[in-house]
């Protein structure tokens, strides 16, 4: 107890590279084959995937907008050059990819949910890891935050001592999470140094559960984000809607300290304050250098 499992990807600054964990299967000009469509200037490509619901498709290593439907009018009408369409939808396969010059290039699509996951486990350290790519599944996802490139949860049990740093997560729909549902406990959390950018809905979440607006055992209480560059967030056209560069929600005693914030689409949001108890001076113990 007390002395975590350290799951470590580079050499403590040697200068190499860190290992990176991708969540996406790599499709080309081979496997796209001859244009569905080729007509007036447009070239369209279509590939089926082994997933029914997808988030985010990177193409040549940046993620690119999408158009959400397969409806072939709408497809040959509205899908701009470079962009890809595809229906999160049972039994609908199908990525459509519109490239009228050149070759296809690298399609990253989706493969699964997440680059790592933890259910209910303690004393943690990922250093040095890196993750890219969307997520996909083969059924509905009601939480967004399930979607998370690295993902620390628990629905019933409690979890402690966690640590991420050194560490860049990009191209997809959250870079790393902490979360709660329902019962249980979640203490002594941390991102250190870590690099989060061109996600589509978070950069960093933290999300601790309440009861009635008031705090009690079910929450999340510890949490330190510090040293981070948080960047690019919710940054083409598609990601239109409610999306913000991160979020720490309904956690106590959060310090949030000499991070780096700029050019995302919206803000990172901090804190929450139960209505029962507007006063509660526990949520922030320090926070500063917001940029």
């Amino acid at each position: 107890p007390g002395r975590p499992i350290t799951i470590q990807g580079n050499d403590n600054g040697g200068g190499n590279a860190n290992p990176v964990i991708f969540t996406t299967q790599l499709y080309d000009s081979s496997d796209f084959g001859t244009p569905w469509y080729d007509s007036d200037g447009k070239k369209i490509y279509r590939i089926k995937v082994p997933n029914d619901y997808i988030w985010e498709i990177a193409v040549d290593g940046t993620r690119v907008p999408y158009y959400p439907t397969t409806n072939h009018r709408d497809i040959i009408n509205h899908l701009k050059d470079g962009h890809v369409a595809y229906k999160r939808a049972k039994g609908d396969h199908w990525i459509y990819y519109r490239k009228d010059f050149g070759k296809v290039g690298s399609v990253e699509v989706p493969a699964r949910l997440n680059a790592i996951y933890a259910n209910t486990k303690s004393y943690i350290m990922l250093d040095g890891i890196d993750t890219f790519g969307g997520a996909a599944c083969n059924s509905p996802v009601s939480d967004t935050t399930l979607l998370s490139q690295v993902l620390f949860t628990s629905s019933s049990g409690n979890y402690q001592h966690i640590t991420v740093k050194n560490s860049e997560h990009s191209s997809g729909a959250i870079g790393v999470s902490f979360r709660l549902a329902g019962s249980g406990t979640a203490n002594d959390l941390m991102m250190d140094n870590i690099y989060a950018h061109h996600n589509r809905y978070y950069q960093a979440y933290a999300v601790g559960t309440v009861t009635n607006d008031v705090y009690d055992s079910q929450t999340m209480d510890g949490l330190t984000i510090q040293n981070s560059e948080f960047a690019y967030c919710a940054d083409v056209p598609s990601d239109a809607g409610d999306q913000e560069c991160g979020a720490v929600r309904r956690v106590k005693n959060i310090l949030f300290t000499n991070n780096y914030i700029h050019d995302n689409g919206y803000d990172f949001s901090t804190g929450y304050k139960p209505t029962s108890d507007p006063t509660n001076s526990s949520l922030f113990t320090f926070i500063e250098n917001y940029n």
